[in-house]
């Protein structure tokens, strides 16, 4: 476990299939093990990574999408209190109301650049619009 204090987090514990990158949406894969999102808004992540998992088929630490206040990292510029999704790097960006898109979480702090660490309040809050 990384070495810092998460808000209300009970971690879990996943298997990594491709190298995973702490502080990043992660989804669990048919094989059993866990990538990055890789599609952009339509896929429901089932966590943010919580530490780097860089060999393949070994653990590490997530927080599964349970509400809890975690670290994500952005893809863009979000404001304070934006609704969240992810690109397709598992990266947070601001949510767009769209066919199939799933809300992960709201924004409690902001970012002015793709990279930074933003917190979130990580759940799965809508799933699919309307346009």
């Amino acid at each position: 476990m990384p070495n810092q204090v998460y808000e209300g987090v009970h971690p879990k514990s996943g298997i990594v299939g491709t190298a995973i990158t702490r502080h990043r949406y992660v989804v669990l894969a048919s094989d059993g093990q866990m990538d990055h999102v890789a599609t952009q808004g339509s896929i429901p992540p089932d966590g943010i990574s919580l530490d780097n998992g860089p060999v393949v088929g070994r653990a590490f630490p997530y927080s599964p999408m349970d509400g809890a206040d975690v670290p994500v990292e952005c893809g863009a510029a979000v404001v304070v209190g934006a609704l969240l999704m992810s690109d397709n790097v598992g990266r947070a960006i601001t949510y767009v109301e769209a066919v199939n898109n799933v809300c992960t979480g709201r924004a409690k702090s902001a970012t002015s650049n793709a990279g930074e660490i933003l917190r979130t309040l990580a759940q799965i809050m809508k799933t699919g619009g309307g346009t």
